[in-house]
């Protein structure tokens, strides 16, 4: 699935620059491109290292909280 429309980058490419250490949404940018143009796709990319460095539900999972 596409995280960032505008750079065409995919959520696997984003999980894995989280996985190898990124940790803010401009380092997820220097990495991947992604969230470097429109800025539409930011809360995502927030979310997927939230779930990442939490242990939460993978992204399309939900939650009851």
């Amino acid at each position: 699935m596409y995280v960032c429309l505008c750079l065409g980058v995919g959520d696997k490419k984003v999980r894995e620059a989280v996985e190898a250490g990124a940790r803010n949404v401009s380092a997820l940018g220097r990495e991947t491109g992604a969230g470097t143009d429109c800025g539409q796709c930011r809360p995502i990319l927030e979310r997927m290292i939230d779930q990442h460095t939490t242990g939460g539900p993978d992204e399309g999972e939900r939650s009851d909280r």
